[in-house]
């Protein structure tokens, strides 16, 4: 679009016409760069958020990574937890069976 406003842009200035098409032309043309610049201002605008997203969509994976491996490690310290309390419960089984042989 913007390619076909500044061919435009170049036929309107090659064109040669009377006094008052070229103020038509002029006015024409002044339009058109105004266009021009509009459109240039918009692609600016949307590069930015294309780039913004695809920086987005990077913490995103990296997020989504990061989690995985605290998810890991979460559920290595549960499992070890567990351990630790099937150890203390038999450890405090043993203890108890020891008392009670010494009352005897």
């Amino acid at each position: 679009l913007i390619k076909s406003l500044h061919e435009k842009i170049i036929e309107l200035e090659s064109a040669g016409k009377s006094n008052s098409d070229i103020t038509k032309y002029e006015i024409e043309i002044k339009e058109l760069n105004e266009k021009v610049f509009k459109l240039e201002e918009m692609v600016a605008e949307k590069s930015k958020l294309i780039e913004s997203l695809k920086e987005s969509g990077t913490e995103i994976k990296e997020s989504r990574q990061k989690l995985e491996v605290l998810q890991k490690e979460k559920n290595d310290l549960v499992n070890e937890i567990e351990t630790l309390k099937v150890k203390a419960d038999r450890y405090e089984q043993y203890r108890i069976e020891v008392e009670e042989e010494k009352k005897e």
